[in-house]
């Protein structure tokens, strides 16, 4: 079981993807400058976590990410 991020339309975009199509992100889910990511597309580490509860916290990590660069506090998933 599981599941493929639609990130085709990303391939020309110069974002990073990983192999298995995520779109890679850092720490604090930043993926270039300007850019951030989150949910089920989100691969940091080389590992996507698609679950909603992810998806929120991650969403929060981006917005702090976005507006406080790198003093940003890293995003931890919750196991």
């Amino acid at each position: 079981m599981g599941d493929v991020p639609n990130t085709d339309w990303l391939r020309d975009s110069g974002l990073p993807l990983d192999t298995g199509g995520g779109v890679a992100a850092d720490a604090c889910c930043r993926v270039a400058p300007g850019v951030v990511a989150a949910g089920d597309v989100v691969s940091r580490q080389g590992r996507r976590t698609p679950h909603w509860t992810n998806a929120v916290e991650q969403g929060r990590a981006a917005a702090l990410g976005l507006l406080h660069g790198e003093s940003a506090r890293p995003y931890r998933p919750d196991p």
